[in-house]
């Protein structure tokens, strides 16, 4: 219970002066317990606003006079001297440093309202925080779990790794090999000189580091070499356009030819490999990969451009006269070649025999829509045709073939003017150089087994020498 003030305390003595409003209310409020030193000093704190705030002391004491707020018999109020108010406002602040020592030493107070809730909150915040301790440690144990777990998990993966790795068969020794037998048996194999195996012995003797070396440097060195090959290929390369310009045209007007286009590219390739001088071409050309490639394309773009142009010569004009075959002849041939006996029959059969194409062309598009293979099909027909006569009549057959187109090529586009110059041609025919002859022999052999296959089936017993030309028919 709260002691009773005595006539002579603080409290007793702002009640009678009646300065100010109470700062104490006297009704019941609910008692608390001080239960720690915070709650004390927020409960002292509390006390000191409400003095401020229900005390009204002016600033300057000592001149202001104070008027009692009870006065109420309409009479004006008693003046205190400022003596008076500043002995009250120091028995005001011992009464409250009593109610202080009382709240801090019993057990039992009463507070104000303030008190009580600023109490409770701190209480709950206390709660609060107890809550979330404890859900921390809930949380430590369940992640120090899971730790564990994993832990135990990598443990059994290591020692799982662990029994694989023991249980998994050791390499067994490799057997050493005899690198000399293997040496031998590698020269046998590719025929190597007793060079080429010496070194080849010497490379397998060497640590893996030192064969690295050895294959990077020997591909340098190949790089370099075929870099000299391609370069002397391409400074001779408008030389060397011009004289296969000229073989390829030597071959299309050889008299010995026995097809146009069908295995014409590799016979003319294996004669070039032969024959690469005259080409003005180094014998190492052959051996360089990248240089054959680049001559066997040549080749085949040079065959191409000579059968249009040959093609482009015979065709017949819409308008105008067509050329005579002396004429013809002189316009499609090169300046480097010769016009060999027999090339005006070649021609006539050429161009007769595209006048019968362009007619059965007009009937039939799809299936004559290639003049060459047309003329390689109708050369194979005669050929079949004469090893149905007797050997000794087979020349004089496939020769009258071209004779009579060139008769029904003349009565078609007459002579003119160059017939004495085809008179002249009769009798004295034109020097031919020695490789246009080399050429053109070497040209008649073509299809020379293809021949000898169709003369088995006609049934004629044929000794076929696949080296002769059409000479030999």
């Amino acid at each position: 219970m709260p002691r009773e003030p005595t006539p002579h305390s603080p409290r007793r003595a702002l009640t009678d002066r009646n300065i100010g409003a109470n700062p104490y209310p006297t009704q019941s409020k609910p008692h608390f317990v001080a239960s720690s030193p915070l709650a004390t000093l927020k409960a002292y704190h509390q006390i000191s606003q409400e003095r401020d705030q229900n005390i009204a002391v002016p600033h300057d004491a000592s001149s202001t006079n104070y008027t009692r707020p009870d006065a109420t018999d309409g009479s004006e109020a008693r003046v205190v001297a400022g003596s008076e108010i500043q002995n009250a406002q120091g028995q005001t602040q011992n009464a409250s440093a009593d109610r202080l020592a009382d709240a801090s030493t019993t057990a039992t107070t009463a507070p104000d309202a303030s008190v009580g809730s600023v109490i409770n909150s701190l209480l709950i915040e206390n709660a609060a925080l107890k809550t979330k301790v404890t859900q921390l440690s809930r949380d430590s144990a369940h992640y120090h779990q899971m730790y564990q777990t994993e832990l135990n998990r990598s443990h059994k993966l290591e020692a799982s790794l662990v029994e694989k790795a023991n249980a998994h068969p050791q390499p067994q020794p490799q057997p050493q090999i005899d690198i000399e037998s293997v040496v031998r048996q590698a020269s046998s194999k590719y025929r190597l000189d007793v060079q080429d195996e010496r070194n080849l012995s010497e490379f397998a003797n060497l640590d893996t580091k030192a064969m690295l070396i050895h294959v990077n440097a020997r591909q340098m060195a190949d790089r370099v070499h075929l870099n000299k090959n391609v370069a002397t290929l391409k400074i001779d390369l408008p030389q060397t356009r011009t004289r296969l310009r000229a073989h390829c045209s030597a071959v299309l007007l050889s008299p010995h030819l026995k097809s146009y286009e069908d295995g014409l590219l590799p016979l003319l390739v294996e004669y070039f490999e032969k024959n690469l001088s005259e080409l003005h071409l180094p014998p190492r050309t052959r051996n360089d990969i990248i240089a054959w490639a680049e001559l066997r394309s040549l080749v085949q773009k040079e065959m191409t451009a000579q059968r249009l142009k040959l093609l482009t010569g015979i065709q017949i004009p819409k308008k105008g006269s067509a050329p005579d075959i002396v004429a013809l002849a002189h316009s499609v041939v090169n300046k480097d070649c010769s016009l060999e006996t027999g090339v005006y029959d070649r021609l006539a059969h050429l161009r007769q025999t595209l006048l019968k194409w362009n007619d059965l062309k007009k009937q039939d598009k799809d299936k004559f829509k290639d003049f060459w293979d047309y003329i390689d099909r109708d050369l194979r027909a005669h050929r079949a045709n004469a090893y149905k006569l007797p050997e000794a009549e087979r020349k004089d057959a496939m020769a009258q073939v071209f004779k009579r187109a060139l008769a029904l090529d003349m009565a078609t586009f007459p002579l003119g003017h160059n017939a004495g110059a085809y008179r002249r041609s009769l009798e004295e025919p034109a020097y031919v150089p020695d490789w246009q002859k080399h050429i053109s022999e070497h040209m008649g052999g073509i299809y020379a087994a293809r021949d000898s296959l169709e003369a088995f089936c006609a049934g004629v017993d044929v000794d076929w020498d696949f080296s002769a030309g059409m000479e030999d028919m």
